[in-house]
């Protein structure tokens, strides 16, 4: 007899019932592998709440603190090696960098701490109470200039921001702008470039930069667009490194101009407009900022294509650029600068008024005021943005007929508008070259100014500076024509402050009426410049076009 086994007796159902149970308990294992790994690689990117433990604490604070999503990934994996001593909760989130500045502006939306891309950025903000830097550095970024492989690096960041065509953001908004500019601002005080030159370039700058959407002005849409061109493109090494590791085959390189880069500095703000919350929030930033660059920390945020503190490549890292001499400017000069192209972003309106009475004729050593005047603007003519507005007058007693002592050459447009065939800027140059053919007669300023302003403000542009820019080289001579106190007391009369239109008097040579220019301006709330030699004439004028917004 066989030997009989005692046990379960498998049936054909329960066999398939088993085989289905089987699969289902395998499906259940994959998923759930996926999700373990989906939420590994997510948690990288969602904001946390991490609780110290606090088996020492009498109390633990929570604190909120923003970031962006350059650094998010390295701060939550920060989080869980901030030691329990700070007694510290964090609740972090993100958002641009632009969006937590508004934020810390709006006062009550504040977090308690912000880790911001530059200091520059933490300096800009006004906020009661002011954000205070408790950490000064947890990693570093230098801006770089991306184009064709091959091209050479240029010399100096005023080189970069002074070459056509160059695509750069909004220094208000972009760190790699800011960057650049703090760059060219260090140069600047140093000697290695002209500070005249970098305040020619800002003016251009801003203009074309207001007028373009933010998303084209983003590192990844200026790197995109210098694939596309011939242009430089300026970004953060970061936002390079981002860009090359995801296009092998890209057709640029990046580098830092030859004298060096400024950094990106990523400072930690205490930003609570709890004042009695900011000391324990400020103690709580260094305990985050020692985990954020320790060993583990640094290589987290070299992961992210960022440097620690300081200039120094990460060891083992890909795609940096190298050793980079950091550039410094004084805080004082990079907010001059920032203020300064804040105030050239604001589009630009004007009417050009040119003095072409007999003086202008006369000998100013070997060539004609107007010759020089003539040099000038059409310098000045090329610091203009397409997106800028102008229009020009000629002006001498009878000029333009019988008690009309102007004469129209082009009403203001835009510099990019056509009409019959040729560009304003093209129309503007022209009428500049026509200047030399008016010349003879009088001086009709007085009557010529109020009949400026008028015009310019009966035409005003809400979105734009209004103004008038006047060059004269003398005194009125107009027989009959009103005063200047009647002027003056028209301007009063008849100025709006909801329509501000400013005067930006030259005078020309020492032969200008300066303390009558000076009044003219004051009472616009403009300003007056005078080229008492003939070869400053082109230097004013630039001076004089910087200064026509403050």
């Amino acid at each position: 007899m066989g030997r009989r086994v005692a046990g379960r007796v498998r049936t054909k159902g329960s066999w398939r019932a088993r085989r289905r149970r089987s699969r289902l308990a395998l499906l259940g294992i994959v998923a759930a592998s996926a999700l373990v790994v989906v939420g590994l690689a997510a948690w990288a990117l969602v904001p946390r709440l991490t609780q110290a433990a606090a088996a020492n604490c009498a109390t633990t604070q929570t604190y909120t603190l923003l970031a962006d999503s350059t650094t998010l990934p390295a701060v939550n994996d920060a989080l869980g090696r901030v030691s329990p001593s700070a007694c510290a909760k964090f609740t972090v989130d993100v958002a641009d960098q632009p969006a937590i500045a508004a934020k810390v502006a709006a006062g009550t939306q504040a977090p308690d701490l912000w880790l911001a891309d530059t200091s520059a950025r933490v300096s800009a903000v006004s906020a009661a109470p002011k954000p205070e830097i408790a950490v000064p550095s947890v990693a570093s970024s230098p801006a770089v200039v991306a184009q064709a492989k091959g091209a050479k690096a240029p010399a100096t960041w005023s080189d970069v921001l002074a070459a056509p065509g160059v695509l750069l953001g909004d220094p208000l908004s972009s760190a790699s702008a800011a960057t650049a500019l703090a760059g060219a601002v260090a140069e600047g005080q140093s000697g290695a470039s002209d500070p005249k030159a970098l305040a020619g370039s800002l003016g251009r700058l801003a203009q074309t930069a207001a007028q373009k959407p933010s998303g084209t002005q983003s590192d990844s849409a200026l790197l995109d667009s210098a694939e596309r061109s011939d242009s430089m493109a300026v970004v953060t090494e970061s936002s390079w490194i981002d860009y090359a590791s995801s296009r092998p085959s890209t057709k640029l390189a990046a580098s830092p101009p030859a004298s060096g880069s400024a950094l990106a500095d990523y400072p930690i703000a205490v930003t609570s407009p709890d004042q009695a919350r900011r000391a324990g929030a400020a103690d709580a930033a260094k305990a985050l900022a020692a985990a954020l660059t320790d060993s583990t920390g640094r290589a987290a945020l070299a992961a992210r294509g960022l440097r620690g503190p300081g200039s120094s490549v990460p060891d083992g890292a890909a795609g940096f650029v190298g050793a980079v001499r950091a550039l410094a400017p004084s805080a004082d000069a990079l907010t001059r600068a920032t203020k300064m192209w804040a105030l050239q972003a604001v589009p630009f309106r004007s009417l050009v008024v040119m003095d072409v009475s007999g003086s202008m004729g006369l000998d100013a050593g070997g060539k004609t005021r107007m010759q020089l005047t003539q040099e000038a603007a059409l310098k000045g003519a090329a610091l203009f943005p397409d997106t800028a507005q102008l229009g020009m007058w000629a002006f001498s007693v009878g000029l333009g007929g019988p008690g009309q002592d102007y004469q129209e050459l082009d009403p203001i447009r835009r510099m990019d508008a056509v009409t019959d065939g040729r560009t304003q800027r093209e129309r503007i140059q022209g009428d500049i070259g026509s200047l030399g053919g008016l010349v003879g007669g009088g001086t009709g300023l007085y009557d010529t100014a109020l009949a400026a302003f008028r015009t310019v403000k009966a035409n005003y542009d809400p979105r734009a500076v209004n103004s008038v820019i006047l060059f004269t080289d003398g005194s009125n001579e107009k027989p009959n024509s009103m005063t200047l106190d009647q002027l003056l007391a028209a301007f009063a009369r008849e100025k709006d402050p909801a329509k501000p239109v400013i005067f930006v008097t030259i005078g020309i040579t020492a032969d200008a009426d300066e303390p009558v220019l000076k009044q003219i301006a004051a009472a616009t709330g403009g300003s007056s410049y005078v080229a008492k030699d003939p070869a400053d004439i082109s230097k004013v004028f630039s001076e004089a076009l910087l200064a026509r917004t403050q």
